[in-house]
């Protein structure tokens, strides 16, 4: 779940909305961007795909207020995204890649792009050794021509040394998009104001995202085909007061009325 603290309610999106408004925002950008490759469009639209279950229903920390993705333990967070990659695998093994290299790289700090989460916990560990033999295996098992030499050469360095510097490699460059689409998409479904968000995964150059108000952003560098943008995501949102439970809550998320949420992106 992506969680908005508001000052009188908390506002809830999916993993896989949010997945689904990434992919959304993918076949829009037109800057640095090759769009039309379907097995690119099917790794973001479902590189959350193993949230579904446990996104039924918004969860608790222990201190009483929702949790979001970053509060899930991690051998529960492990069980959802290698649920989720093997969906893309079958698929598309070109997806299941770059679905998987998602995963391992939220473990390895968006393989040298971000700063943190890194892996802290055995559980990660474990995870990113498993992902990154699958990634191996996968790549031997395309067929002939469809990684380069400079895309191999790419996730071999990227798994020795956690991250890589080829603008040759149509895989990294994937990877980069990808991750670049899952952040703004996460900026887009937070958006609070005030809040900005910087993404350093772009191939080209940094976008910045800045909140102007809970329904506005802009974007810099623009990256879309038209100015403002209209995009929408499924949201629920429930009052603060409305819960003191779990269950409470995930009644109360049930009797709110699913919203349509409309943002507005712009260039300044």
């Amino acid at each position: 779940m992506l969680v908005a603290e508001t000052e009188t309610a908390y506002r809830f999106v999916t993993q896989p909305a949010h997945a689904a408004l990434a992919g959304r925002l993918a076949r829009m950008w037109v800057r640095e961007a090759d769009t039309t490759d379907p097995e690119v469009a099917m790794a973001v639209y479902n590189h959350d795909n193993g949230w579904w279950a446990h996104d039924r229903c918004p969860h608790l920390t222990d201190d009483g207020t929702p949790a979001g993705v970053g509060d899930v333990p991690p051998e529960t967070w492990v069980e959802f995204y290698e649920s989720g990659i093997d969906s893309v695998v079958q698929l598309d093994p070109y997806a299941g890649l770059l679905a998987s290299m998602h995963g391992s790289g939220l473990r390895r700090e968006r393989y040298g792009l971000t700063d943190g989460p890194p892996s802290d916990h055995p559980a990660y560990d474990e995870f990113v050794d498993r992902e990154e033999r699958r990634q191996r295996q996968l790549a031997s098992e395309l067929p002939a021509g469809r990684l380069s030499s400079a895309d191999e050469n790419a996730l071999s360095t990227l798994h020795e040394t956690g991250t890589v510097d080829d603008s040759e490699s149509r895989l990294w460059r994937a990877y980069r998009l990808l991750e670049t689409w899952d952040i703004c998409s996460i900026a887009l479904c937070t958006a609070t104001a005030g809040a900005t968000t910087e993404i350093p995964t772009a191939p080209a150059a940094d976008v910045l995202v800045e909140a102007v108000d809970d329904a506005t952003v802009t974007v810099v560098p623009y990256p879309f085909e038209t100015s403002p943008l209209t995009v929408q995501v499924p949201t629920r949102t429930v009052d603060k007061e409305s819960f003191d439970t779990e269950s409470a809550l995930c009644r109360e998320y049930y009797r709110t009325r699913e919203e349509f949420r409309s943002i507005t992106v712009k260039s300044p």
